[in-house]
C-alpha cells in the first residue's frame, strides 16, 4: 500500500488520546481531535476507510470544520468519535506491523 502507515496510525493515536483524555465536552474533544487529523491525506488512509472521517480530508476548511463541529447533537457527536476509533482500531489491527 502507498500510504504512510506509522504517520496514520500516529496520528489517529493522538487523536483517539484527545477524544478520551481532552478537556470540555465531546464537541470540544472533537475539534482537538480534528485539529490532529486535518493534516492527513486521502491518500494515507486504506482506501475502504476513507469515507469514515470527512472532516480529515474533504473540507480542507478549518474553520468550516469548527462550525460544523459546534452544531453536532451530543448524539452525532459520540457516533463521530466513535468513527475515528473504529478507524484507529482498523488501522491498528490490519495495518500496522510489529517490526
Amino acid at each position: 500500500m502507498s500510504y504512510t502507515r506509522h504517520a496514520t496510525w500516529g496520528r489517529l493515536y493522538s487523536a483517539v488520546e484527545a477524544l478520551a483524555t481532552g478537556s470540555g465536552d465531546i464537541r470540544d474533544r472533537l475539534r482537538g481531535a480534528s485539529v490532529l487529523l486535518s493534516d492527513l491525506k486521502a491518500e494515507e488512509f486504506p482506501e475502504e476507510l476513507r469515507d469514515k472521517i470527512p472532516f480529515v480530508y474533504r473540507l480542507g476548511d478549518e474553520s468550516a470544520t469548527m462550525q460544523s463541529l459546534s452544531s453536532l447533537t451530543d448524539e452525532d457527536a459520540c457516533k463521530l468519535a466513535d468513527e475515528i476509533l473504529h478507524v484507529y482500531d482498523v488501522v491498528a489491527r490490519e495495518y500496522c506491523t510489529a517490526e
